[in-house]
């Protein structure tokens, strides 16, 4: 005889959960929740750190000016309100923006004290020295440069400075910029004694070498100068040395 089965009911579950007697439902119930409630997502210790590390920062690290802070702050207020309103307040987009906010607060908030005054100040003379070359401009950012780097000092005996901490990039910088400034002083001397040798003194060429070569050990000394900044001004001295 051939092979049978016992007739039944086609395509039922056989390993269904078990549904209670005495109620209309024909399977199982989801757990219950709040009804329409968006899911809430967490942001992860990489992304927590990405904020930190780059929001309201240059490439090298450095906190941003407090203009350009405050300015990024109302950016990224308006992108987490839209993120908000299209993934709602719990989505991974609107707390990424939001975190980004609350990052761009402690920054502006850390602009405006005295120390961030300080490092604004020591920021903007050296962009002005760049620009005018001027020896009152330089002056006046190494007075800037003692006060931020007290400052400095009292923060890290009371263990407040950190790793992010940008007073050496700024004092790097303001470094790079008086060396800029003394080269070229030297150079257009070097360049007038070569036209005219009695346009320019002894005592001129003595103190623009003695300029380049003070601030040049300086910056070797913080490891600012790279061998092509160092070789540039050894070969202004030699040529200047040569013309006296």
């Amino acid at each position: 005889m051939a092979g049978y089965q016992l007739p039944g009911v086609t395509g039922a579950v056989t390993n269904a959960s078990p549904i209670d007697e005495g109620t209309l439902a024909r399977t199982t119930s989801p757990s219950p929740g709040t009804v329409g409630a968006a899911s809430t997502q967490s942001l992860s210790d990489h992304d927590l750190a990405f904020i930190q590390t780059t929001a309201g920062r240059t490439i090298g690290g450095a906190r941003k000016p407090l203009g350009e802070l405050q300015h990024l702050r109302e950016v990224h207020l308006q992108r987490q309100a839209a993120a908000a309103r299209e993934s709602g307040p719990g989505s991974w987009a609107a707390r990424f923006e939001q975190a980004t906010v609350d990052c761009m607060s402690a920054l502006i908030e850390e602009a405006q004290s005295p120390f961030g005054n300080a490092t604004e100040q020591v920021r903007l003379l050296t962009e002005e020295l760049r620009k005018s070359g001027s020896v009152a401009t330089e002056d006046r950012l190494k007075t800037a440069l003692e006060v931020l780097l007290g400052m400095e000092r009292q923060r890290q005996l009371m263990g407040e400075s950190d790793d992010n901490s940008e007073t050496m990039p700024l004092l790097a910088d303001a470094l790079n910029a008086s060396a800029d400034r003394r080269n070229t002083v030297l150079k257009n001397l070097i360049e007038k004694a070569t036209r005219a040798r009695a346009s320019v003194t002894e005592e001129q060429l003595r103190t623009a070498i003695t300029d380049v070569l003070s601030v040049e050990r300086q910056r070797q000394l913080l490891g600012v100068s790279t061998d092509s900044d160092a070789a540039a001004s050894m070969a202004l001295v030699n040529e200047a040395t040569k013309l006296r």
